[in-house]
C-alpha cells in the first residue's frame, strides 16, 4: 500500500509540473474558471431542485418526482462517461520498466480514477435536495442514504466504464451497442412500452423506506473493483499485443484502406481518419458529432420555418466540421513536419482536408435527411439548403481561418476541459459561420422572396463544391 502511496503522490507532483497546466497561465485560469462555472451551475440547479419539481407537478412529493427521472440521470452519466473517461492503463506506461508488481499498479490506476467531476457533480445536484426535503420528510439518516445511493450508483457505472475500456481495448464497437440500447430504452420509454420512471421511482422509493438498502452497493462496487484489477492486471503485459503485422492492422485500417487507391488525397485522408480513431480527443470529438446530431434532431422535427430552424439546421450538418475543423491543422502536430517533407503540393494536402470535411458532411446529411423523410419531411430541403452552403462555402471559413496561426497540441490528452490549440479563431468564428449566412437568408428572403433566395443559397453551394 505504501507504493500506491507513493504513485499517487507522483500523479500530484506531475499534475502541478506538466507542460500542459505551464504552457499558458491564461489558458490554465480560463480552464479552472470553466471547471467552477460547471460545478456552481451543478450547486445551483440542485438547490432549485425541489422548486423545479414543485413546478412541473405541483401536487408530487419533489423527492418522489426526482426518484421518478434518476435511471435517466444515470443513462446520461453513463452514456458521457463512455465518451469522457479515459483508459485508466495510460496512466502508469511509464512505471511498467519499474521493479514494480502488476498488482499494486493496476491498484494505483483504480484509486487514482476515483477522483473526477461526476463524483463532485452528484454531490452538488443531489445534496441539497437530502438535506433538505429528504431530511425532512424523512429523516437525517434516510437522507444520508438516499445520497449516498446515488453517489455510489455512481461509482458503480465508474467501474463499469473501466471492465468496458478494459475488454475492448479503445474499440467502439461494445460501447456503440451499449448506447443504441440506451438509445432504445428511451424510445420505448417514450412510447409506452417500457416505464422508465415507474421502474427509477420503484428503486429509489425502496431507498426511502428501507435505508438499509444503500449498503448493498459497496459489496457491488468491491465486485466490479476486483474485476477491473483483473482486467487492468491482466493487460499491463506485452502479451497481449499483436505478433504480426497482420493482426496488427486489424481495425480502422481495414475499412479507410481503400482510400488509398484513390492517390495521394486518399492516403492523406486514410492518414487523418486513422489519428481521429487511435487518439482519445479526436475521437470524443467525431463521436459527439453524432450524438449532438441525435439531440439536435430532437429540436429540429418541433421547429417551424424561423431564423432559430435556419441556425439549427446549419449546425446539423456541418457539426463535425465545427467540433474538428476549429484545430484543423493542429491535430497532426507532432508528425505535421514529417509530412511537409514528403512528395506532393501543398494544395493536395489542402484538398485532402476539404474532401474529408465534405464527406463527413454528406454523411451527417444522408442520417439526419433519412430520418426527416420519417418524421418532419417539411426541413428536408433546408437541410440539403444549408449542407450546400456548409460544403460549399463555409467550409472555406474553417480552412482558411484555421492557417491563421495554429498551435500544437497533444491529441491523446483529456478529453474535457481540454484548451489546447485554442486562439482567437475558435471564439470568434461563430460570426461568420452563423450569424453571417442566417443574417444572409433573412435578408434574401425579405427582398428576393422564398424562391429566388433557395435559388441563390443553391447556386452558391453548387458551385462551391464545383470549383474546389
Amino acid at each position: 500500500m505504501k507504493t500506491v502511496f507513493t504513485l499517487l503522490n507522483h500523479s500530484w507532483l506531475a499534475f502541478w509540473r506538466s507542460k500542459s497546466l505551464n504552457r499558458s497561465l491564461a489558458t490554465t485560469i480560463f480552464t479552472w474558471l470553466m471547471i467552477g462555472m460547471m460545478l456552481l451551475y451543478a450547486l445551483a440547479l440542485g438547490v432549485m431542485l425541489s422548486r423545479l419539481a414543485g413546478k412541473i407537478a405541483p401536487d408530487t412529493d419533489p423527492v418522489l418526482l426526482v426518484n421518478s427521472f434518476l435511471l435517466f440521470y444515470w443513462i446520461l452519466e453513463l452514456v458521457l462517461r463512455l465518451i469522457w473517461q479515459r483508459n485508466i492503463t495510460l496512466s502508469v506506461q511509464y512505471y511498467l520498466t519499474q521493479n514494480i508488481p502488476r498488482g499494486v499498479l493496476a491498484n494505483f490506476m483504480l484509486i487514482k480514477s476515483w477522483v473526477n467531476l461526476f463524483t463532485v457533480i452528484a454531490l452538488l445536484l443531489f445534496g441539497p435536495l437530502a438535506l433538505t426535503k429528504v431530511a425532512a420528510g424523512y429523516g437525517p439518516a434516510t437522507a444520508w442514504a438516499w445520497l449516498g445511493f446515488i453517489v455510489l450508483a455512481g461509482f458503480i457505472l465508474h467501474h463499469l466504464v473501466i471492465a468496458i475500456n478494459q475488454i475492448t481495448k479503445g474499440g467502439l464497437l461494445l460501447p456503440f451497442l451499449l448506447a443504441a440500447g440506451l438509445a432504445g430504452l428511451i424510445y420505448s420509454d417514450i412510447r409506452g412500452y417500457i416505464a422508465l420512471t415507474s421502474v427509477s421511482g420503484r428503486l429509489m422509493d425502496g431507498v426511502l423506506a428501507y435505508p438499509a438498502t444503500t449498503l448493498v452497493l459497496p459489496v457491488l462496487i468491491g465486485l466490479l473493483y476486483y474485476a477491473d484489477y483483473r482486467l487492468a492486471k491482466s493487460n499491463l503485459t506485452l502479451d497481449s499485443l499483436p505478433h504480426d503485422r497482420v493482426q496488427a492492422g486489424v481495425g480502422i485500417s481495414r475499412w479507410v484502406a481503400y482510400l488509398n487507391s484513390f492517390g495521394t488525397v486518399g492516403q492523406l485522408m486514410a492518414l487523418e481518419l486513422r489519428l481521429i480513431w487511435r487518439n482519445k480527443r479526436p475521437r470524443v470529438l467525431a463521436i459527439m458529432s453524432f450524438a449532438l446530431l441525435a439531440y439536435l434532431g430532437f429540436f429540429l422535427v418541433r421547429m417551424n420555418e424561423t431564423p432559430m430552424l435556419a441556425a439549427f439546421v446549419l449546425i446539423t450538418t456541418g457539426i463535425f466540421m465545427i467540433n474538428y475543423g476549429q484545430l484543423l491543422f493542429s491535430w497532426e502536430s507532432s508528425y505535421f513536419d514529417f509530412l511537409m517533407t514528403r512528395n506532393f503540393s501543398l494544395k493536395t494536402y489542402l484538398i485532402s482536408k476539404f474532401v474529408l470535411l465534405f464527406c463527413f458532411n454528406t454523411l451527417l446529411m444522408i442520417l439526419a435527411g433519412g430520418a426527416s423523410v420519417f418524421i418532419n419531411p417539411a426541413i428536408v430541403k433546408d437541410l440539403l439548403l444549408w449542407y450546400l452552403m456548409n460544403s460549399g462555402l463555409l467550409v472555406y471559413i474553417f480552412i482558411g481561418g484555421t492557417m491563421l496561426g495554429p498551435k500544437p497540441l497533444d491529441v491523446n490528452a483529456r478529453a474535457m476541459f481540454n484548451y489546447e490549440g485554442m486562439g482567437v479563431f475558435q471564439f470568434l468564428v461563430f460570426i461568420p459561420y452563423v450569424v453571417a449566412p442566417v443574417g444572409a437568408s433573412i435578408i434574401f428572403k425579405s427582398y428576393f422572396g422564398e424562391t429566388w433566395h433557395d435559388v441563390i443559397f443553391f447556386a452558391v453551394g453548387i458551385l462551391g463544391i464545383a470549383f474546389y
